[in-house]
């Protein structure tokens, strides 16, 4: 497949119009529609940034690979798993998903902003604290709405073959 026929076919899987993923691109919907229909391509730069927005691996986007998806645990977390052994720092069960809730939102906001002149420092804290307003809707959403409580409540009770006895 070329990468004409995957950029649409992944922006189609991420319901984002071609305005939309134009506008992450600090692009015209113009430009997308040009990829698209195999007018332009783009640059080796702006093929990686793509990439990372669909998160997918290069290989896949342009067509040398149909290996869709980049392995989860990339040399991002085996640094810092390195680094946090190196000073004798051991991570929690929780930590792990904070970690990797943190990395996607930062992962987001620095490819959101890979051309605009920046704070590194002021973007990660934004990471920060979208990292925290996410994870205090899905808790929020888990206290309020019953039914996905014990959805997940079931869910885990079930993961570990324990009987829920309590009646709804």
């Amino acid at each position: 497949m070329k990468f004409s026929q995957r950029l649409k076919e992944l922006r189609k899987e991420k319901n984002l119009t071609q305005v939309e993923l134009g506008s992450m691109l600090n692009y015209g919907y113009t430009t997308i529609a040009n990829y698209e229909n195999g007018r332009n391509h783009p640059s080796l730069k702006d093929i990686i940034r793509i990439a990372n927005i669909f998160d997918v691996s290069v290989d896949y986007l342009i067509g040398n690979s149909d290996v869709k998806y980049m392995e989860r645990k990339n040399l991002w977390y085996k640094k810092i798993m390195k680094q946090l052994k190196q000073n004798d720092i051991s991570l929690k069960n929780t930590d792990y998903f904070f970690m990797e809730l943190l990395y996607y939102q930062a992962k987001k906001i620095f490819t959101e902003k890979n051309n605009m002149p920046h704070n590194v420092e002021q973007l990660f804290e934004e990471a920060v604290q979208k990292s925290l307003k996410s994870f205090s809707e899905f808790l929020l959403l888990l206290l309020q709405n019953r039914l996905y409580y014990d959805v997940i409540k079931n869910g885990i009770l079930e993961e570990f073959n324990i009987e829920n006895n309590e009646k709804d």
